[in-house]
């Protein structure tokens, strides 16, 4: 009883004016450009596909159609796949372009543990509009591209398909890994590009990454890469919080975390993560490394637009934002390969904006002196005697080349 009228058939909705029992088809129709449009209409025996943290998807048969079923941040998922359910739809809307339920009542789960068969999408076939929302697998891919969590894909006759993978799909794949994936597709405006998008790691299968550019280097050991600058709390406007000189001052854009190399070799930067104290902001990929001496700069996001050294590597996290607490964190750099050896714990540093670095807003905390293991953090403008910036990243405190 979905609707709550007594009635069990999924058809007596006419009697509250409702439509019954429409198709998946018709209810995307219904929900094409609508903005949390009301809706009063029943889906009857559709297939749960896959979940995800904040929705799930169902769809009519193995070759769909197929619809979002979005349920916020804060659900508890309370179907699984392989249940058959049946729901009544109060709500759509079209978000990014995908047509979606956007609130419902009840939902009655028929049966369980159903079949479900992704759509092999191997020989070619692209993420399109006729696949949105449909439970796809592509086997035998390859990595053309990575930036951060955002991929480019060839597989069969397909090239340069767009995937957006999981955080911490970086630490996984790299540039010419093959695999197999089994997730849904999604269209992501303001470009209408239909992709792959996998919201677990779990989605990913027979992961080879013999075919990989590999980043020169040996593996770090404890001490040998350090935290050697940070910011947690830009200025409040363009001229003391922007960082990244883009000319947009931005409370996470512009932190960043600078990292040194203090060993006498290349080390490489595959399986090495930079958290904060809830996870993971950023992970290098299976190609990064780092020469003897040299620096790496990770901002949380924005555009680089600073003049630096082409020397100095800079990365965006790719978590799309480092979040270090202004009133104190703990800032580490982690090397774990997974599922093998224990994780080392690289270099770490917990700071409070109370006591001896309780001044320290609006400005970076520095080593100081520069890339020295002991070396106490003080603020920026006390560690620049020469005319006390506010940070220097890429660089010593003096501006000058590490």
């Amino acid at each position: 009883d979905v609707d709550g009228d007594g009635d069990v058939d999924g058809d007596a909705d006419a009697d509250d004016g409702g439509l019954g029992c429409i198709s998946i088809a018709d209810a995307r129709t219904a929900a094409t450009g609508a903005d949390n449009a009301a809706a009063n209409f029943d889906l009857c025996d559709v297939l749960v596909t896959y979940l995800s943290t904040q929705s799930y998807f169902v769809q009519e048969g193995d070759t769909g159609p197929g619809i979002q079923i979005y349920e916020g941040y804060e659900w508890t998922p309370d179907v699984a796949v392989g249940d058959m359910v049946t729901l009544h739809v109060t709500e759509v809307h079209e978000h990014e372009g995908n047509q979606e339920v956007s609130a419902h009542g009840a939902v009655t789960v028929g049966s369980s543990g159903n079949t479900v068969t992704p759509q092999d999408i191997s020989a070619g076939t692209l993420p399109s509009e006729e696949l949105e929302a449909e439970l796809i697998t592509v086997v035998g891919a390859t990595v053309s591209t990575m930036a951060g969590r955002d991929l480019t894909i060839a597989y069969g006759t397909a090239t340069d398909v767009a995937l957006r993978g999981p955080s911490g799909i970086a630490g996984v794949l790299c540039e010419g890994a093959t695999f197999t994936v089994a997730t849904v597709v999604t269209e992501y405006s303001p470009d209408s590009i239909h992709r792959i998008t996998a919201h677990s790691l779990d989605d990913f299968s027979a992961i080879d990454t013999t075919g990989c550019g590999t980043g020169s280097g040996r593996a770090p050991a404890a001490g040998e890469l350090l935290i050697n600058e940070f910011l947690a709390d830009p200025g409040p406007d363009e001229a003391t919080g922007d960082a990244n000189c883009d000319g947009d001052r931005d409370s996470s854009d512009d932190e960043f975390v600078e990292i040194v190399n203090v060993a006498s070799e290349e080390i490489s930067l595959a399986h090495v993560t930079i958290n904060d104290e809830d996870r993971a902001r950023h992970e290098f990929s299976m190609t990064d490394s780092i020469p003897a001496g040299g620096v790496v700069l990770v901002y949380g996001g924005g555009t680089l637009s600073c003049p630096l050294d082409s020397s100095i590597q800079v990365f965006l996290a790719s978590d799309g934002r480092f979040s270090l607490n202004n009133a104190g964190d703990t800032i580490s750099i982690v090397y774990d390969v997974g599922g093998g050896p224990p994780a080392v714990l690289i270099d770490s540093h917990t700071y409070e904006y109370t006591g001896d670095e309780g001044s320290a807003v609006d400005q970076s905390l520095t080593r100081s002196p520069d890339a020295v293991g002991t070396s106490p953090f003080v603020e920026h403008m006390t560690a620049d005697t020469a005319d006390a910036s506010r940070f220097s990243p890429g660089t010593r405190i003096d501006g000058s080349l590490f």
